[in-house]
């Protein structure tokens, strides 16, 4: 681990708190996430940590880089967490009492806080900046992505748009115009209501009954004809005799 040669080899500051009224065991859950993280990063963590001791633990953090910065000349982001323990300190006894006047002893905990900080080597900060340059390449290029994302769909939303629009237009226009007709009324109504297939039948049975009213009719004149001709025979076989007779004598 590079931790205790960056230690032994650059610049460090520290930041003491003592008799801090904590058990040391519960700062020392906190230090342990913090323990080899820059700065920068251990403020972010510690900002986001939900333990009792975070605040005091971000306060030596920032003391610690304060007095890098003041007395050393090392700025916050060459700095990181190089060591951070937790010692116990003096314990405060009070008493309690309990039934049958006994009592009970109370021990109040205290803690000695420590928190170095030092100076990243040379070959560590030209990594860093290596991977913060990289980094910031990566941002620029997902945020350049995401608005040639954003434009596209914000292109499509109005394409989709003008077409919705140019649709309503159309069924606009042929709403104005004028229905084509292209038969009987009746003929538009649907099978459902019983209108295309009653109007069929009947047109059927209409053009079935006109040939045979025809062939009635004519079977009609011709009988009646034929009557007209038996009444015209009968007529002149039930002449008077004398009248042919006379005829005859004429002749």
């Amino acid at each position: 681990m590079p931790i205790p040669t960056a230690v032994t080899s650059t610049p460090q500051a520290r930041a003491i708190l003592r008799h801090h009224r904590q058990a040391a065991f519960k700062v020392r859950e906190v230090l342990e996430l913090i323990r080899g993280k820059s700065v920068e990063e251990s403020r972010g963590i510690l900002r986001f940590c939900e333990r009792g001791s975070a605040d005091i633990v971000l306060k030596l953090v920032n003391s610690a880089a304060a007095n890098a910065e003041n007395n050393l000349g090392i700025p916050d982001d060459e700095l990181f967490v190089a060591a951070c323990y937790a010692d116990e300190g003096p314990t405060i006894k009070r008493w309690r009492p309990r039934a049958r006047g006994r009592a009970t002893r109370i021990r109040k905990r205290t803690c000695h806080v420590t928190l170095i900080v030092a100076r990243y080597t040379e070959i560590e900060l030209g990594r860093l900046r290596r991977s913060e340059t990289t980094t910031q390449a990566d941002r620029r290029r997902r945020l350049r992505r995401r608005r040639e994302q954003d434009a596209a769909e914000k292109h499509e939303r109005k394409v989709a748009a003008r077409d919705e629009a140019l649709a309503e237009d159309h069924d606009h226009d042929h709403e104005g115009a004028e229905p084509v007709s292209l038969g009987k009324a009746s003929d538009v109504a649907t099978e459902d209501d019983g209108g295309p297939a009653e109007v069929i039948e009947d047109s059927i049975i209409d053009a079935d009954d006109t040939p045979s009213e025809a062939s009635a009719a004519a079977e009609t004149d011709t009988a009646a004809e034929t009557d007209t001709g038996a009444d015209t025979d009968a007529d002149a076989d039930t002449s008077p005799p004398g009248t042919g007779g006379d005829a005859d004598e004429e002749n």
